[in-house]
């Protein structure tokens, strides 16, 4: 496995980007929930 194209790369840096792509996800997804039951009709 070349480290050449990644010699800049780095665990730490990976579980971050990780995490940021999770949470952004995660918020993405309670974001459309909230819409989703808030536009439904209150009968």
């Amino acid at each position: 496995m070349p480290t050449t194209d990644a010699s800049w790369w780095n665990p730490t840096l990976s579980v971050i980007v990780v995490a940021v792509i999770t949470a952004i996800i995660v918020l993405m997804a309670l974001y459309t929930i909230y819409c989703y039951r808030k536009s439904m009709p209150k009968d």
